[in-house]
This record gives structure tokens, C-alpha cells and sequence, in this order.
């Protein structure tokens, strides 16, 4: 039974993620492959997300078992009516430079139905699932694997086996759009089954139809403490707001490749399918302690004074640091996630956090910010959030730092020692740009040097990230203070390219 549960989940997956770069085939044309244009395509697709877990939420508290499979069978049927997709006609780009509330509405109209139904499908069977007399009932999550793993496939598989073969649309029999909509016709069998397995279970079970909400999904109406739902949202929002943020960096500022996002957002669901699929408790711990390492590395490329480096570590230095971020706070997720009862409650939090990541870059940050500074301000976050690395292996972390004693600083002797590590920052930033012809390791080793203080911070995350936001902030007002102004205006200039058109 597992294994119609999975393949109707990752075809559910499969077809979602294969809607969007469909979408953008018909799109882009009109509006140009701009990182702002992306982005906005992100933020309907989470947004939408938000919405298909609120709805599966709601219905779970709101709504009794069997109620609920009828209901959404006659939700999940609706879109036939609308297909195959496409865009409505008529649509015409708009005058101003900044289209990002035409291309939401644009993508609501075409595919905001569909894309909502198909959203609901990984929380809602994994629910289902919870009620089922399967051995594997009681912990459902390994579920989400699979729909992770459909949406990599279609990720992966559109640009290479499925836009180069077949039209997008036209009268022909084999087009995108039609095959996709055939699809969509299995998944609404393959879900109409697992209804059918999950009321033959309450069947079997002799559990009343009037039973008003069970007992099971009115547990998840009590209250959690307010720092876990924090935490998972927040856990949430950094790797989703990386992602874009190393989608516009390093198209930006190292390579303008085109489909060159395909490789962030694959690194990111990548990080899902490892992390559900009962990732063993060992392995997360050491990305655990590996991820102030990887952090500090990209921290000093984005120091000011710090020498460029090769174009392909460039690159590759960024796609890092997003699969260990997204590792660790995947992994955190999975590690704290809760019983079946607040499985949706848990997933919709999930979403709340993706949701505001990409609000966060496609909206706030080009609004406050001349640079693509979101980038920095994610990895300060990873840096302020990474699990406590003591809990995460005492005894190795015992062996790796000589800094044990820091634990027992009082906050005003903290505040102290954050306080002398931007002094030093700022003092060997200002020997950087003061210094002419100096030697490219000279660079780097004024660059580093603060970044090596702030690693004895790691016992405790907080005095890690503020000391590491310091550095960053005296670094960048030091650079800006020395900085060419022909290339400080280029900078603002490819900026506003970017979210333009």
C-alpha cells in the first residue's frame, strides 16, 4: 500500500514542478529571464503552497474524516474543467519597469487553480496515511521524500528529456500541455484509491461517520509554545530565502548561465528528499559541525577587502554553503518535527517560513536595499540559528574547540568580546585598503583574520552571528568609505537591471 501512497505523491510533485518551468516557457518571452522575474515566479508558487497547507490544516481540525475525502475528491476534480493550461488571452506585458504584480496575477489566472490542488497532495496523503493500518502509520513523514524527489525529476528531467522533444502546445496529440493534463487525470484516479483505502480502513475499523472532528486532528488545536513555532518558521525562511539569494548573486555577480537557476532550487529539494528519508541522527550531526566552517567561508568571500577569487570557486562556493544551510535547517525540521496530530500545523508552518523568504527577496529586499545585500542577511541568520553544537555531539565538539571557557562569559562579557572583534576587523580592513600593492595573501590574511576570532564564538550561535554580523557591517562601511564611486554607481546600476524588464 506504501508504495501507491508514494507514486501518487510524487506524481502529484511531479506534475507541480513541471507547471513551472512551462509557465516560464510562455512567460519569459514577454518579460525577459531576469533574476527578478524568478523570483516573482518563486514567490507565487510559495505563496500558493501557503495556501494548499492552510486549506489541508483547516480541513484536517475543521472537518470529520470521511467528510474530508469527499470534499477534497470534488476539489481535486475541479480543475478538469480548466484544462490544458495556458495563458489567458488577451494578457499583453505591462509599460512600467517593474512587473512583478502583473506576472502574480497573470500566474493566478492560468495555473493559480491547479497549482493550489496540487499543493494540498503531500500533507493531506501523508495525513491520510496517519490513518491507515500500515506499520509505518505512525511517523508518515518518509512520505515527504517522495514528493521531493517528483519535483527533481521534473526539474531536472524538463530541460533534458521533455522541452527539447515535445511542442509546448499546438494540435498535435503528444504536446506538453496535453500530456500534462493527461496527468493530471491518473493523479485524480490514484488519489480517488487512497480515499477509497483510507475509508475501507474506517471501515474495518468500525469508526462512526458522525464522529464530528476525531480526536486525533482536534489535539492539533491546542497550542505550542511559541519558540517552536518560531523556530520552524524560521527554519523554513533561511534556506528559501538563500535560495534566491544565491540565484541572483551568482547571476549577477559570477555567471549569467542561462537556466543557471535550475542548479540552486535542485540543491534545495535535494537537501528535502536526503533529510525525510529517515536521514540517520549521526550524519546530521556532522553537517552540524561542519556548517560554521562552510559559513565562515562564505562570509569571507563576501568580505570587502577580501582577494576575488577563481570564477568557478565563485560559483561553486555559494551552491555549497545553500546545500549545507538547507541541510542543517531541513535536517532541524525533520529532528523536531512532530506526532501525526500536528502534522499539518507542522507543514503549514513549513510554508509560512518558505512563503516569507520569498517575499522577503522578491519584494522587500529590492525595496530597501541597492545591493544584493539579502544574501548577506541569510547567511547571518544561518549563523544565528545553527544548532548548539555542544548538543549536537558534546564529546567531538569537546575535542574541536580550545574555547570551551567561553560558555561560562556572562552577556556583558560577550558583548565585550564581540565589541573587540569589530575593532580588529576594522582596524585590519583599514590596513587592507591603506596598504598599496600588497600581496594577494596579505588580502586574504587581513580578511580572515577576523573571521577566525568569531569561529571561538561557536559554542553559543547568538555570540557567533553577532560577532560575525559586526565584521561584515565595519567591513562593508570601511569598503564603501575607500571604494571607487564609478564602481559603487556600476554596482547600483546592474542592480537595478536586474529588476527591471
Amino acid at each position: 500500500m506504501a508504495i501507491i501512497w508514494s507514486a501518487t505523491i510524487f506524481l502529484s510533485a511531479f506534475l507541480l514542478f513541471l507547471v513551472q518551468p512551462m509557465m516560464a516557457k510562455m512567460i519569459l518571452p514577454m518579460l525577459g529571464g531576469t533574476p527578478a522575474v524568478w523570483n516573482t515566479c518563486m514567490l507565487f508558487y510559495q505563496c500558493t503552497l501557503l495556501a494548499g497547507y492552510g486549506y489541508v490544516h483547516l480541513l484536517s481540525v475543521c472537518v470529520t474524516r470521511r467528510r474530508q475525502l469527499f470534499a477534497h475528491l470534488i476539489l481535486l476534480a475541479s480543475p478538469l474543467v480548466l484544462l490544458p493550461i495556458g495563458l489567458p488571452s488577451g494578457w499583453t506585458p505591462p509599460d512600467e519597469t517593474n512587473p512583478v504584480f502583473w506576472v502574480l496575477l497573470l500566474l493566478a489566472v492560468a495555473i493559480g487553480l491547479p497549482f493550489f490542488v496540487l499543493s494540498t497532495t503531500a500533507p493531506l496523503l501523508q495525513k491520510w496515511f496517519s490513518w491507515t493500518d500500515h506499520p509505518s502509520a505512525h511517523d508518515p513523514y518518509f512520505l515527504y521524500a517522495a514528493s521531493n524527489a517528483g519535483s527533481m525529476l521534473a526539474l531536472l528531467g524538463y530541460p533534458l528529456a521533455i522541452e527539447p522533444w515535445l511542442p509546448l502546445r499546438g494540435n498535435q496529440a503528444f504536446t506538453q500541455t496535453i500530456l500534462w493534463s493527461v496527468g493530471y487525470g491518473v493523479l485524480v484516479v490514484l488519489i480517488a484509491v487512497c480515499a477509497w483505502f483510507v475509508a475501507r480502513t474506517q471501515t474495518d475499523q468500525a469508526v462512526p461517520a458522525s464522529s464530528g472532528v476525531d480526536r486525533l486532528t482536534a489535539t492539533a488545536l491546542s497550542p505550542l509554545p511559541a519558540g517552536t513555532i518560531f523556530r520552524w518558521i524560521v527554519l523554513a525562511f533561511i534556506p528559501s530565502s538563500l535560495l534566491l539569494g544565491v540565484t541572483t548573486h551568482i547571476t549577477l555577480n559570477v555567471a549569467a548561465i542561462p537556466l543557471l537557476w535550475v542548479i540552486p532550487l535542485a540543491l534545495y529539494l535535494l537537501s528535502f528528499i536526503i533529510v525525510f528519508a529517515k536521514w540517520p541522527a549521526a550524519n546530521h550531526r556532522v553537517m552540524v559541525l561542519a556548517l560554521p566552517l562552510v559559513l565562515l567561508l562564505l562570509v569571507f568571500d563576501a568580505m570587502p577587502p577580501a582577494p576575488s577569487l577563481p570564477q568557478w570557486l565563485e560559483l561553486l562556493l555559494p551552491l555549497a554553503g545553500l546545500a549545507a544551510v538547507a541541510m542543517v535547517c531541513h535536517g532541524e525540521l525533520v529532528r523536531t518535527r512532530p506526532p501525526t496530530d500536528r502534522l499539518t500545523l507542522f507543514y503549514l508552518l513549513m510554508s509560512i517560513g518558505g512563503a516569507l523568504g520569498g517575499l522577503f527577496n522578491a519584494l522587500v529586499a529590492p525595496a530597501i536595499f541597492n545591493n544584493t545585500y539579502e544574501y548577506e542577511v541569510a547567511l547571518l541568520l544561518a549563523c544565528l540559528l545553527i544548532p548548539r553544537l555542544m548538543e549536537a555531539d558534546p564529546l567531538r565538539f569537546a575535542r574541536l574547540s580550545p574555547y570551551r571557557w567561553f560558555g561560562t562569559w556572562s552577556p556583558s562579557m560577550d558583548a565585550g568580546w564581540i565589541s573587540a572583534v569589530v575593532v580588529v576587523a576594522g582596524l585590519f580592513v583599514w590596513f587592507s585598503y591603506t596598504m598599496q600593492n600588497a600581496p594577494v595573501i596579505v588580502d586574504a590574511v587581513l580578511a580572515a583574520a577576523p573571521l577566525v576570532l568569531c569561529y571561538a564564538g561557536i559554542g553559543r550561535p547568538l555570540r557567533f552571528g553577532l560577532a560575525i554580523a559586526g565584521v561584515l557591517l565595519i567591513a562593508n562601511i570601511i569598503g564603501r568609505a575607500f571604494s571607487d564611486p564609478v564602481l559603487a554607481q556600476t554596482n547600483l546600476l546592474r542592480r537595478a537591471q536586474g529588476q527591471s524588464s
